[in-house]
């Protein structure tokens, strides 16, 4: 299963642009394109299930920014990278 990455979450990783918070982001996706197993998304270090969604999303903190993702049959999908003060926001646009 490879890890794929909306355009909507493309934007978002251009908005931040390069330096530590971008290199940080990264390092998680290939953390999380690393998971063999996505049987308990909840094992994932810094992850927890989004609650009072319809379909199952999960967040990884990762600094000030949480990645938002979600399994489809081909494995995970990046759905939104946001700011932490912005994560209901976001939620509520998904």
């Amino acid at each position: 299963m490879a890890l794929r990455v909306a355009p909507k979450a493309e934007k978002d990783l251009r908005r931040i642009g390069p330096g530590p918070s971008l290199d940080r982001i990264e390092e998680k996706l290939l953390e999380l394109d690393a998971v063999d197993d996505f049987n308990a998304p909840e094992s994932i270090p810094n992850t927890k299930r989004l609650r009072g969604t319809d379909v199952p999303i999960w967040r990884t903190r990762v600094g000030d920014y949480r990645v938002i993702w979600t399994l489809a049959s081909d494995g995970p999908v990046v759905v939104r990278v946001v700011q932490r003060s912005d994560l209901d926001q976001a939620i509520d646009r998904l």
